[in-house]
């Protein structure tokens, strides 16, 4: 909703939301060139927003957080008969206020397939960016200005393992260095 605010208003001539870029502007004359550039600047990444963070249903949204306060109104006929059965499953209530949205959600994919995708298509958005965020958070670590020439291949995936290694069955494959 920002990049239309600001696309909108770059269109009628105001950089104010720019804060920088209007203090660079060299002259009124390079306005129309600047709004035509901004502009389509901010269309592009408009679109890009889109292609990665498609559009959520707020119902979507809803779901995920606690499918027992949704009402039939807002669901897709496919699914309302699922949501009928969900609602009225106790053993689902407990198993969803036990546990975390993603293994509840999981955990039902058999029982309420319909839902589950929903919910699971909703979910996936945050832990792809939380591990972008993770990554290259560590990169940023290991990339400090003392070891700026460091090839960080290995030591990136050694530092973002899926599974905990087993350090004591490595070492023990290991034969130790004898004394001489």
């Amino acid at each position: 909703m920002k990049l239309e605010m600001w696309r909108e208003k770059v269109n009628d001539g105001s950089f104010n939301m720019f804060e920088s870029l209007s203090k660079v502007l060299p002259s009124p004359d390079s306005i129309s060139f600047m709004k035509n550039l901004v502009a389509d600047h901010l269309s592009r990444l408009a679109c890009e927003f889109q292609q990665y963070f498609p559009n959520l249903n707020d119902t979507d949204l809803k779901l995920v957080r606690n499918p027992f306060k949704l009402t039939l109104a807002g669901i897709d006929s496919a699914m309302q008969e699922e949501l009928i059965d969900l609602l009225n499953n106790s053993g689902a209530r407990d198993r969803f206020e036990n546990c975390v949205f993603s293994k509840f959600w999981c955990s039902s994919i058999t029982s309420y397939p319909k839902l589950s995708q929903v919910a699971l298509k909703a979910l996936l958005i945050f832990p792809s960016s939380y591990k972008c965020e993770q990554e290259f958070s560590s990169l940023l670590y290991m990339k400090s200005k003392y070891r700026s020439r460091l090839n960080v291949g290995d030591d990136l995936r050694v530092s973002l393992p899926v599974t905990e290694p087993n350090i004591k069955q490595l070492t023990d494959a290991k034969q130790t260095q004898p004394f001489h």
